[in-house]
């Protein structure tokens, strides 16, 4: 069907109920002929009568397309979802949105731990006790491996402490 004289193709509204589409359809804005399933549904769920009862009683254009997007949104649910519908959509995005909290505070606890670790630690370090370039024991290389000579310089510790340096890489 089409509006009468005119090539403008009949809204899914009209189609559906095999009327003439008017250009003043109240329906035809909100279901393009293109998408007979979306009216369908909506059919189904509340009925034209019910559509058109709502559509009337707004005033603005943002309120009519408000309603019917929402409108539509429940129809479209309750068909993929007849038991819940948009209930059951609402529930579940509730879920998530609780798990990412719960994650959240997780963490932010876990951020909190580590900055009052590094606090502490930070109020240990005591920068006057270091001395950059020395070292405490008359041989440098005590714990490394010395290359030149394929062997260890230094004792092996307790089996609970760090070993020497095997190729620059730790032996635990």
């Amino acid at each position: 069907m089409t509006v009468k004289g005119g090539t403008t193709p009949a809204c899914a509204a009209c189609k559906y109920q095999r009327r003439r589409c008017t250009p003043t359809c109240p329906l035809a804005p909100y279901f393009p002929a293109n998408q007979p399933k979306m009216f369908q549904s909506v059919h189904r769920l509340f009925g034209v009568s019910n559509v058109t009862k709502t559509l009337k009683s707004l005033q603005t254009k943002d309120q009519k397309e408000d309603a019917m997007k929402s409108i539509i949104f429940e129809a479209e649910m309750r068909e993929k979802h007849p038991v819940h519908g948009c209930y059951g959509v609402t529930l579940q995005l509730h879920h998530h949105l609780n798990f990412a909290l719960e994650e959240l505070r997780c963490v932010y606890a876990q951020l909190a731990a580590c900055r009052e670790q590094m606090n502490k630690e930070m109020d240990n370090w005591d920068s006057s006790n270091l001395k950059f370039g020395t070292c405490s024991s008359a041989d440098p290389n005590q714990f490394f491996v010395n290359e030149s000579s394929n062997g260890f310089n230094g004792e092996y510790l307790d089996n609970n402490m760090a070993r020497p340096l095997l190729g620059g890489r730790p032996v635990f």
